[in-house]
């Protein structure tokens, strides 16, 4: 019978658009920093909550690659426009269903220093951070995790 599965699904859509308990929210990135220290380059984003995250590298050209559960980028699209340091552009999106993918196009081969969730204090909420310092070619192909096919970025 269709009409108890219309009202099921009608039911679930009233929970997500308007919260109520059983509906998921999904964490969002609400502004991106990018700033230069020394020879470091941090990234930040400033999340609505914690999250797990994953961080690997790809080389050819060289990038930075984030794996963080499905957000939403409630970011201003022109913060993902600025180049800092070791960072030659940045884009984000939908990776697949539950991940989102941050990829940092770096102007050089680089090493992850740091990657790490601050939880909220002095006035800010959660922020992602990570640190990238230059390195070498082999260094930075020795570290490097061997992509996969669900890895392309």
């Amino acid at each position: 019978m269709l009409y108890p599965l219309a009202l099921k699904i009608r039911w679930l859509l009233l929970a997500v658009v308007v919260g109520l308990p059983g509906a998921a929210a999904a964490a969002s990135v609400e502004n991106v920093r990018l700033g230069q220290h020394g020879e470091r380059t941090r990234i930040v984003l400033d999340i609505s909550e914690a999250v797990d995250f994953q961080v690997f590298s790809l080389a050819d050209p060289y990038r930075v690659v984030v794996d963080l559960p499905e957000m939403t980028w409630n970011a201003d699209s022109a913060s993902f426009k600025v180049r800092a340091g070791l960072i030659s552009g940045l884009r984000f999106g939908l990776f697949k269903p539950g991940n989102s993918r941050l990829v940092l196009d770096a102007s050089g081969p680089v090493l992850v220093d740091k990657a790490f969730v601050l939880t909220p204090g002095d006035g800010l909420g959660y922020r992602f951070v990570i640190d990238l310092v230059p390195t070498d070619r082999a260094t930075f192909l020795a570290g490097m995790r061997p992509p996969s096919d669900a890895d392309e970025a």
